[in-house]
């Protein structure tokens, strides 16, 4: 049952009983809200399952009503800016932009790939790599 009967509604002018529909507006909306907070812990759970299941581009589609779609996303980040300027030397400035976070250029992320570059293990060893993966549910014709 919900407790309305002693609701009060608080104004610059004081405080006054709340009418009746807006303790019922109220009352309905933290409800609601309630029930959506449930919904969302369930949807993280069974997209958790969906991403453990299906590898990054995968779909699956229900005919008529849903397509949905496993993606992979990596962001390389630059996680040891002082042994990177080391190995690099000269080359920093051009193959990494400077801001508050270090972000390495392409020129530079082909040189981690590149085994035969002697500066590739160290470059590596200067990069963090992270990957993550989203879940999108489309609506289908």
């Amino acid at each position: 049952m919900t407790r309305t009967a002693a609701a009060t509604l608080h104004t610059d002018g004081g405080y006054t009983a709340a009418p009746a529909n807006l303790r019922k507006l109220v009352a309905e909306g933290w409800k609601l809200k309630k029930e959506i907070e449930q919904r969302d812990l369930r949807l993280k759970a069974i997209n958790k399952d969906l991403q453990e299941a299906l590898a990054p581009g995968s779909a699956i589609e229900l005919p008529g009503e849903v397509r949905l779609t496993i993606a992979a996303r990596r962001l390389v980040e630059v996680a040891d800016v002082t042994a990177l300027r080391a190995i690099l030397g000269k080359r920093f400035d051009d193959l990494v932009t400077e801001s508050i976070k270090h972000k390495p250029e392409a020129k530079l992320l082909e040189i981690a790939a590149d085994a035969d570059d002697p500066l590739s293990a160290g470059v590596r060893d200067a990069l963090h790599l992270t990957t993550t993966t989203t879940v999108t549910y489309r609506a289908v014709k």
